[in-house]
């Protein structure tokens, strides 16, 4: 009866235990998808609010009216460059070029609230298109709840939220980054962390591909096909057209041999300049006015070293010594990112991360050294993000966490004793830390290099005992069937008599000419010798 009851239990336990496993992928696919629903709720929920709600909320610094009206002025044939620059307001600067180019922004509507609206609509679509295509370059998955959750994070962010509050186009040329690195980069055709092989220089890779890792043929320039170089050229050149400090992002191009990217990037902001000369009634003012009053150093809203130097009262000596420093430092982190990928041959495959780092620290670099850096500009380091999986130890460490993490947050504290801690300084604190951090991740390296090394070097002399070990403990082997005789002169390792001379051996007399070779050898015990035994697992010669 007993017997009877356990089988029972037994059936019934069963179908348990097999419905709890079936069950197992389906509650982890069900928590998945509440994941993604969440991610998107929130995502969601921030754009619109940063997009509709925020820019419409209580008194704001207006980018955008100054601008509208300038270009409404150049729409109708009156002079541009008109303005009052001796307050604090914000001011037309951009070139004649940028102008002809940014014109159709007045000519959406005749209401500037209208088209202030569609103008902030412009810049939020341009914030999520950038991420999406760095994200696709990335080749990682749209499908998750990792994505809205960038979205999300990138839309908190201090740069996002006042891109889209103070109505400016930083939003737009973050989508122009975005086409630019993929450009520089060049297509993924490798595995890995969605980065293109690349051939080291001077040596040609698999199907006839250059030093520069891209296929070789008619009609194709170095780097890719035509269209994949000139649209990120257009792209570069219009990011210097409309903010001239991405001039130093021609330096990629030109690292990467991208020269038809680096002629079109130089083409477009000169052609566009030419042509605004010719079209603006005013263009000399911009020349005699305006380009005076961009090397003016102003003292708010300025996160730069010459910024928080003419805001504070820092010595003139004291501003020039840090610009230096920052300067120096920024020729160093390009030096060490370019030796990572130059001596290490697993980055050789990560063409995006390089892309992405240098930008990262150049964009840096110019910000802090030059006369003004505003703190939305970092908006457009978000692409050192996507070098924490390539190469996770230039802004994954503490440093480079730190810098990314004050760059992009709201990060005002306040004053803390006689330092006043405002969101440019902690902003400017930031940019040098990102800058910073390659350096550090390179001489943590340096100073872990001896003990790796060593560990290095006690694992082969590990390895090569413990091969010793078993081949000491190995018998001889057998050469055909038989097990070796003692007294007779084995065949060196590698040589194989020929049919004529395989009698001789199984005489044990060597091949002719060789008798005295193998016989020192023999004699010598290098290959066992008379009385003695083969070496260490040779083989032996039959009796």
């Amino acid at each position: 009866m007993s017997a009877d009851a356990s089988s029972l239990r037994a059936r019934q336990a069963g179908p348990a235990t097999t419905d709890t496993r079936q069950a197992g992928p389906a509650a982890v696919d069900t928590r998945r998808s509440w994941a993604r629903t969440v991610a998107w709720v929130l995502a969601v929920g921030l754009i619109l609010h940063r997009t509709f709600v925020l820019p419409l909320q209580g008194e704001r610094t207006d980018d955008f009216s100054r601008v509208y009206e300038a270009l409404s002025r150049f729409l109708g044939g009156e002079a541009v460059y008109t303005e009052y620059l001796g307050d604090a307001t914000p001011h037309y600067l951009y070139s004649p070029g940028a102008t002809v180019i940014l014109s159709p922004i007045a000519a959406v509507s005749g209401d500037t609230e209208v088209a202030r609206f569609w103008f902030v609509c412009i810049n939020a679509v341009g914030v999520i298109a950038g991420l999406a295509w760095l994200w696709r370059r990335a080749r990682l998955s749209f499908t998750g709840w990792l994505f809205p959750l960038a979205l999300a994070g990138v839309f908190l962010t201090e740069s996002v939220t006042n891109t889209l509050r103070f109505s400016n186009i930083n939003g737009v040329l973050s989508a122009l980054l975005a086409v630019v690195l993929v450009g520089v980069a060049g297509p993924p055709r490798g595995r890995g962390d969605g980065d293109g092989a690349v051939a080291r220089p001077g040596r040609r890779g698999r199907r006839g591909r250059d030093g520069d890792g891209v296929a070789r043929g008619r009609g194709r320039a170095a780097g890719g096909g035509v269209a994949r170089q000139a649209v990120p050229g257009v792209a570069l050149g219009l990011l210097i057209l409309v903010k001239p400090f991405f001039a130093v992002l021609l330096l990629l191009p030109l690292l990467r041999r991208r020269f038809l990217l680096l002629g079109a990037a130089v083409a477009v902001p000169v052609v566009a300049n030419v042509v605004g000369y010719l079209l603006l009634p005013d263009a000399d003012a911009y020349r005699t006015t305006l380009m005076p009053y961009l090397r003016i150093v102003r003292s708010y809203a300025n996160a730069s070293i010459a910024g928080l130097g003419a805001a504070h009262g820092w010595p003139a000596v004291l501003v020039v010594g840090l610009r230096v420093v920052v300067a120096v430092g920024v020729v160093v982190a390009v030096g060490v990112v370019v030796g990572m990928w130059t001596v290490t041959a697993r980055l050789w495959h990560r063409s995006f991360a390089w892309a992405c780092a240098m930008s990262t620290i150049l964009l840096s670099g110019t910000f802090v050294v030059a006369t003004l850096g505003q703190q939305y500009y970092s908006l457009f380091l978000i692409p050192a993000v996507f070098t924490l999986r390539a190469a996770p130890r230039l802004f994954g460490g503490v440093t480079g966490a730190a810098g990314l993490l004050l760059v992009l947050s709201h990060n005002a504290v306040g004053s803390v004793g006689p330092v006043p801690l405002t969101g440019e300084v902690m902003t400017c604190i930031g940019w040098t830390l990102v800058i910073a951090a390659p350096v550090v991740a390179a001489v943590r390296d340096r100073r872990r290099q001896p003990a790796r090394g060593a560990a290095r070097a006690r694992g082969r002399a590990d390895a090569e005992g413990a091969v010793a070990d078993r081949a000491d403990a190995a018998p001889a082997p057998a050469v055909h069937g038989r097990r070796p005789v003692a007294g007779r002169r084995p065949v060196r390792e590698g040589s194989r008599p020929d049919s004529r001379s395989r009698g001789r051996h199984r005489a044990g007399r060597g091949p002719a000419g060789t008798t005295g070779d193998l016989g020192e050898l023999g004699d010598r015990g290098e290959l066992g010798g008379r009385g003695g035994r083969a070496d260490r697992g040779r083989p032996a010669v039959q009796g």
